[in-house]
């Protein structure tokens, strides 16, 4: 092993390659084993390597087709015929469109956090393992990807580098992520109403979708002439997606024509160009179906985060779908009529997430007392003993994302704010939106932030939604218009199901009767008969768009 990473480095192609431990993998084949055990045997399962380094790990855990990203060159030439190369640089290498069973890294130690961010927020598999630095318990950039995908790491095993084929002195976990449970934090089963839809419409036939939209007698006017009086987004993207396909398809169709003897020679099997003509096949429907939410205006301003990926998850999950007109519109009709189930949830998930100990304000009836100590128990746990409760008007934003150091890693902070940090920001202006509080266009993108700066989101009226200021230490200090938190506070409490009506409000958060009709029922909900063009879809009138 030593003269191989002597000649990586003479080559400057050693990118931190610490070989995986034999005992690692060990513990690792073990789990996944259990994670596929079949009837008499384990199912086979596809494995994709982020760092592959020299195979080791695909080898000896191999059952099924086997995927590598790999940077050094001499690594890739090393390794077996039966591994195919799907990426070199892992950074530019997008993991969404890559459908396997398990991934798979150990990652360079000295950008952990950035590799297992990424991977925990953007593969597409049923489990995700990695060989981490013990310390990752305290990123934060890995337990906010975690929350985006609402799955939790467990750690199977602790070992050292201490008597591997390249030592070191780290002490790593191996931590196993499943991120098809399904599960909500408090373990109860949370079945989406998308995932439902999905699999009773799909794999149906085209026809069979286009005749049940036909019949439906609320449906006034059809779908797709709808989308035709107005730029059609929906046309153009398949348009570019079917020129994409026709030039995947010619370039196969010329490759496959060449000598086999020629392919031999070159080391190109016709097994393999099929291979890679699936997984490109796949990603290209990801890539579009991507687009297609991207930029629609209901995906980006009335949707949080958190509820576009569990859409873009459910569509990841079933590539066999092509990016066709017909599905297009079926996908869209399912937004407009399931919309609500969204708008409702995420509003509390993004109330939850701003729960801290010197953020909240507990019931008049709430007979519990809150100690600072019950924080450390965590978020979870804390939250559901906490009773019913308010955010007050001025909050701390524990672990946010916060500010970049001077001389930081920086790919990951924006405008000098970090990822979470904007999605914990933009995902406010969403819910205030729905709240019927306009705000202007990526307001917190065009600012430019730095450690203790004042920055105002400012409504499309021209008042202030929030007064935000971001820290060093990962903080937000956040001051809410006093008109924005109340609306907030009694909507989070309706779908918490504490406040019954509107005397219940009055009495519990000490507002008005005034106040209390003009909050209680103001989240977005969408009437029955709404149309696409109300959604935003075009630039058109909202009336449809009714608050009960």
């Amino acid at each position: 092993m030593n003269h191989i990473i002597r000649e990586l480095k003479g080559l400057k192609e050693d990118f931190e390659f610490y070989p995986t431990t034999d005992e690692i993998i060990c513990s690792i084949q073990v789990n996944v084993n259990q994670q596929f055990a079949g009837f008499n045997s384990v199912e086979p399962y596809s494995l994709l390597d982020c760092g592959a380094g020299d195979g080791r790990v695909l080898t000896k855990l191999k059952t099924g087709d086997l995927y590598a990203i790999e940077k050094s060159k001499k690594l890739i030439h090393s390794l077996p015929k039966n591994i195919y190369i799907v990426g070199t640089e892992f950074h530019q290498t997008t993991l969404i469109d890559k459908q396997v069973d398990v991934c798979f890294s150990n990652p360079p130690y000295s950008e952990y956090e950035a590799w297992s961010s990424k991977i925990i927020n953007e593969a597409n598999a049923k489990h995700v393992y990695l060989v981490i630095p013990q310390r990752w318990e305290n990123s934060l950039a890995i337990q906010h990807a975690l929350s985006q995908r609402k799955a939790e790491a467990k750690v199977i095993g602790c070992y050292d580098f201490f008597e591997a084929d390249r030592k070191a002195r780290a002490v790593v976990h191996v931590i196993h992520i499943k991120l098809d449970n399904n599960r909500k934090h408090d373990d109860r089963l949370m079945v989406d109403p998308f995932d439902v839809w999905f699999e009773k419409s799909f794999p149906k036939k085209i026809e069979e979708i286009k005749e049940e939209r036909e019949g439906d007698e609320d449906e006034k006017t059809p779908l797709k002439e709808e989308l035709t009086q107005g730029t059609n987004l929906i046309k153009t993207l398949v348009e570019l997606y079917n020129k994409d396909m026709a030039t995947l398809n010619d370039n196969f169709t010329a490759i496959s024509q060449l000598d086999e003897p020629l392919l031999s020679e070159l080391n190109v099997s016709i097994e393999a160009i099929k291979k890679a003509l699936k997984q490109r096949i796949s990603g290209l429907k990801n890539k579009y179906w991507k687009e297609f939410f991207l930029n629609y205006d209901v995906i980006n301003k009335k949707l949080t985060e958190s509820s576009r990926k569990k859409m873009l998850q459910t569509l990841h999950k079933h590539t066999q779908v092509e990016f066709t007109e017909s599905n297009a519109y079926a996908i869209t009709e399912w937004c407009i009529k399931n919309a609500n189930g969204y708008f409702n949830s995420q509003l509390i998930h993004v109330v939850e997430n701003l729960t801290g100990n010197a953020n909240i304000k507990l019931y008049k009836s709430n007979q519990r007392v809150f100690k600072d100590e019950g924080w450390r128990y965590g978020r979870a746990e804390f939250i559901k003993g906490l009773g019913q409760y308010s955010l007050e008007l001025r909050i701390i934003a524990q672990r946010q994302g916060g500010i970049k150091s001077v001389g930081g890693f920086g790919f990951d902070y924006p405008n000098g704010l970090s990822n979470i940090a904007h999605t914990t920001v933009n995902d406010l202006v969403v819910v205030a939106n729905n709240l019927g509080f306009k705000c202007t266009e990526n307001t917190n993108m065009m600012l430019d932030w730095s450690d203790n700066k004042n920055q105002n989101i400012i409504l499309e009226n021209g008042k202030t939604l929030m007064n935000v200021k971001a820290f060093l230490n990962g903080n937000l200090h956040i001051k809410f218009n006093q008109d924005f938190i109340r609306k907030l506070n009694v909507e989070f409490g309706r779908l918490k199901g504490w406040l019954r009506n509107k005397e219940d409000a009055v009495e519990e958060l000490g507002i008005s009767k005034d106040q209390a009709a003009k909050c209680f029922n103001s989240n977005l909900q969408l009437a029955k008969d709404t149309h696409i063009k109300s959604l935003g879809f075009m630039s058109v009138n909202e009336d449809v768009a009714t608050k009960h």
